[in-house]
């Protein structure tokens, strides 16, 4: 039966003739494409097709997509794989109906982009003592500063802007419900330093410029200035990426105040067309641009921090002959407030953050707070 986005009806008036007349009728989503077709947890899959405007759900397997943005033609879709991703078919629901991928997505779970972050989550994050973090009145600052992360070996099973991609945003997302604070590192609180801190530096947490800087120190040991203005200057943050030009997910998006400003005011990671991860107001979330502050007219311009890893000296890439075995980390669920992930046996102070995908609200996930019983 041929497919049609129109429904002819003929009408035969007792051998008169006939009359044709066209309306439109809304159609089910069609999937042809998905790439890549092979990836791990946290990455960003494009979907080609038709008719996936207004898409309510996408799924990997059994597992929601963590977010997902159809274009406004309806002919692209793309879906963010969770942290619980299997391999399997992809499927798309609208309210007109879904649609299932006829390949599967390969999930190379021994590939995952967050194995190592428990042991990442155990290493200090900056190289001062806490007896020194007030000595200079850092709680009227931006606190002590990080230090750098290990770098990494890419692993070979995987194309490594693939993994590299999938990193950046595992990363981000591994941040998830810090406040917002201007500190170099999530861990520093201004009542470390007086009892009476500005209210401004109570508690842990980080800003955009610093949480973006934080992305790719913790993820790939790459170091760069967390100053807002210089790091959308600074090539060390990457190349370039002029406002019109294609983007990818773990670009840095810098955004003005409004369209007609000439300074950069804030900036967060992109993951799609129709989403990223920023720290401002409420702290670090996935947000959809329409949540933001900063609309799309704003962006300014972006800078490619994963452009500069096959050449960094901070980050290696394998050679072709290499093998190297990796663990498999827990899926994306609960963090402290200073962006450790945290175990259920150790779920026993402070407020933790779980995220939960919510396929009312276009897959965004929701944010959900535990209060532990145990001070």
């Amino acid at each position: 039966m041929l497919r049609t986005s129109h429904l002819t009806q003929i009408l035969i008036f007792f051998g008169i003739g006939l009359i044709i007349s066209t309306n439109s009728i809304a159609q089910s989503p069609r999937i042809q494409s998905v790439n890549p077709l092979k990836g791990t947890a946290y990455t960003t899959v494009t979907i080609t097709g038709s008719e996936f405007t207004g898409a309510t759900q996408v799924h990997f397997d059994t597992s929601p997509a963590l977010c997902f943005y159809a274009s406004p033609s309806g002919a692209v879709l793309y879906a963010l794989a969770p942290g619980t991703a299997k391999s399997g078919k992809i499927s798309i629901s609208t309210p007109r109906g879904s649609a299932l991928s006829a390949d599967s997505f390969i999930v190379l779970s021994s590939s995952n982009p967050a194995s190592d972050f428990l042991s990442r989550d155990s290493l200090p994050q900056t190289s001062s003592s806490e007896t020194s973090w007030c000595t200079r009145s850092w709680n009227l600052g931006w606190g002590p500063r990080s230090q750098q992360y290990p770098k990494i070996t890419f692993p070979v099973s995987l194309d490594p802007q693939t993994f590299a991609q999938s990193r950046a945003l595992a990363s981000a997302l591994h941040c998830v419900g810090l406040p917002y604070q201007h500190h170099h590192i999530p861990a520093f609180d201004a009542r470390l330093c007086t009892a009476q801190p500005d209210s401004l530096r109570v508690g842990p947490g980080l800003d955009c410029s610093n949480f973006s800087a934080w992305v790719y120190n913790y993820g790939f040991g790459l170091i760069f200035t967390s100053h807002i203005v210089a790091q959308a200057a600074d090539s060390a943050a990457g190349p370039l990426i002029q406002k019109n030009a294609p983007l990818l997910p773990g670009d840095i998006l810098f955004f003005k105040g409004n369209p007609t400003d000439t300074i950069i005011t804030h900036c967060g990671i992109f993951v799609d067309s129709g989403h990223i991860i920023d720290s401002h107001n409420t702290g670090v979330y996935l947000r959809s641009y329409s949540s933001t502050r900063w609309p799309g007219n704003s962006f300014g311009h972006a800078r490619r921090p994963l452009k500069l890893l096959d050449k960094s000296t901070n980050t290696s890439l394998p050679k072709k002959n290499s093998t190297q075995k990796h663990s498999i980390s827990h899926a994306l669920d609960f963090y402290d407030m200073r962006g450790r992930r945290a175990t259920h046996a150790s779920l026993q102070y402070g407020i933790y953050i779980r995220t939960q995908p919510d396929v009312s609200n276009n897959g965004t996930p929701r944010i959900i707070t535990y209060l532990p019983s145990s001070p």
